[in-house]
């Protein structure tokens, strides 16, 4: 009756209301060789010598801007091996803040210029279309709403 979905692809017909966005940015692991780079030493050139993780999905288009910087050499469709793949050391690669967030607090992880290799992650709530919205579907969403406010 209601899905979340990324806001970068809309359907026609369809109506999206804003759930929630967070930040994805662009990590390596403590054991990469650009963790211990100064972020003002970090240029395309030297973020594109290195493998790269690409999400294996379309994404927004601010993200598929920053990706064109990057090599990518692997595919991880979801967070936690893109996660896995960037912790090994082989490869950068972009984590939303939530997922990375603890490991960047034990010093396993960083973000790599995160003013500038960041881009967010918009859902959206999408309830089907039909002539009346269920109840069920008016409850979760004024439920989301009185969160939010």
């Amino acid at each position: 009756h209601i899905g979340l979905l990324p806001g970068y692809r809309r359907i026609e017909g369809l109506s999206y209301q804003e759930a929630f966005s967070t930040p994805i940015y662009l990590c390596c692991a403590e054991n990469h060789p650009l963790f211990e780079q100064a972020d003002d030493r970090l240029t395309a050139d030297i973020l594109q010598q290195h493998e790269a993780v690409h999400p294996g999905v379309n994404i927004n288009p601010e993200g598929r801007e920053l990706l064109r910087d990057l090599t990518a050499s692997a595919r991880a469709y979801q967070f936690d091996t893109r996660l896995s793949l960037i912790l090994s050391g082989a490869y950068i690669g972009f984590l939303p803040d939530a997922i990375a967030q603890p490991y960047k607090l034990r010093g396993q992880l960083r973000y790599l210029k995160p003013k500038t290799y960041q881009y967010p992650f918009r859902q959206y709530f999408v309830p089907m279309q039909i002539s009346a919205i269920s109840a069920k579907v008016a409850l979760a969403l004024s439920a989301f709403n009185h969160i939010n406010a």
